[in-house]
């Protein structure tokens, strides 16, 4: 479908004159008219996708590092922990299992706080898995820091205990 250049009508293609206005139709106007609407339209959809793209990055971050963690495996959750108790964020509890998730935050403190080094390039290794549980070892450069237990409740892992 082409539109006049002139009026805005629109009109079939292989039309002389524009049946609204009466103007004398060229092919390269009618053409060009249309290609700049495409053009329009194009880049107002390109501006769609790219901020709906960086809407979903900042989501994904967000959730990932921020209050709803992705809990899809040990070692990710593991990680989470260690990373929460050396920053002092106690909302990392909502990473651990039981009653008491507080002997959980305290026993990572006193573990990870006895056996830190100024290195912070850790090595996360499951040492064991089943579908319900999981031991990551947490080592850097001088060797062995804790040992992470994680029990996996309705799909998401958990800390149980840090030793």
């Amino acid at each position: 479908m082409f539109y006049c250049p002139e009026c805005g009508t629109k009109i079939e293609s292989g039309t002389k004159f524009c049946g609204n206005c009466g103007k004398p139709l060229n092919l390269s106007q009618v053409s060009k008219s249309q290609r700049q609407k495409l053009t329009e339209s194009h880049v107002k959809i390109i501006v769609a996708s790219v901020l709906v793209l960086i809407i979903g990055i900042a989501l994904y971050l967000s959730l990932g590092k921020g209050g709803f963690l992705l809990t899809s495996s040990p070692e990710t959750v593991a990680k989470a922990f260690v990373e929460g108790v050396i920053k002092g964020d106690k909302s990392v509890t909502r990473l651990c299992a039981g009653d008491d998730v507080a002997q959980a935050w305290n026993s990572g403190v006193m573990v990870l706080g006895l056996s830190m080094t100024k290195d912070r390039n850790f090595n996360y290794k499951v040492i064991r898995r089943t579908n319900k549980e999981a031991m990551v070892e947490v080592s850097g450069a001088s060797g062995h820091l804790c040992t992470i237990e994680l029990i996996n409740i309705n799909g998401k892992w958990l800390v149980a205990y840090v030793y």
